[in-house]
């Protein structure tokens, strides 16, 4: 059974120690409640700290953040910090964000894009999301080295999404009539039938 906030009719996004569940899939009932150190309930799309906030659409029905007590039982997160140095290119505008554009970069439809399910994941029924953060060149391909991960439920899915990524193509972002690179944070969410 999924989880819902009162008056919604859709799921909320749910972070275990800053790690996605799957969208209305979560089971709190499968958590103690004295494996808790907090809770943090957002009921709208912004109210919620920026990187647990993914599309407006996604996380329109609120977020719910669980914090566990014990360390040892905290799933590592997976971020990125500015190593590739891609605030600095933002701010002298050498790279582009998705409200800097005319024409936000996005997957080319004409291009077959495929991210294999990891085999051990999908055995074993295990959904998943990974929020990837990376450049689209001017020619719709993505920048070797600028692949970084915000947010995974898996290390397996993220080397899944890395791989596909290589191989993906893209309209490129426009701005001013001239195609331009751009910094995209997309969601892929894997989910395995039963």
């Amino acid at each position: 059974m999924g989880i819902r906030l009162r008056d919604r009719t859709c799921w909320p996004l749910v972070w275990l120690d800053g790690h996605a569940l799957p969208s209305g899939e979560a089971d709190l009932d499968g958590i103690l409640p004295n494996s808790l150190e907090g809770v943090e309930l957002y009921l709208g799309s912004t109210t919620a700290p920026a990187q647990y906030n993914w599309t407006r659409n996604m996380s329109s029905c609120g977020t719910v953040l669980l914090w566990s007590r014990a360390e040892e039982s905290r799933v590592p997160r997976i971020e990125i910090g500015s190593s590739s140095g891609l605030d600095s290119l933002v701010a002298s505008l050498a790279i582009f964000t998705a409200d800097q554009v005319d024409r936000k970069a996005a997957l080319d439809p004409a291009a077959s894009f495929v991210i294999p399910y990891p085999p051990s994941l999908f055995a074993s029924h295990m959904h998943g999301v990974v929020l990837a953060e990376f450049v689209v060149d001017s020619v719709g391909r993505v920048e070797a080295g600028t692949f970084g991960v915000v947010a995974s439920s898996h290390p397996l899915f993220t080397e899944a999404v890395r791989q596909g990524l290589n191989a993906a193509r893209f309209t490129p972002a426009m701005r001013g009539g001239k195609a331009v690179r751009q910094v995209v944070h997309q969601p892929f969410e894997f989910t395995a039938s039963n």
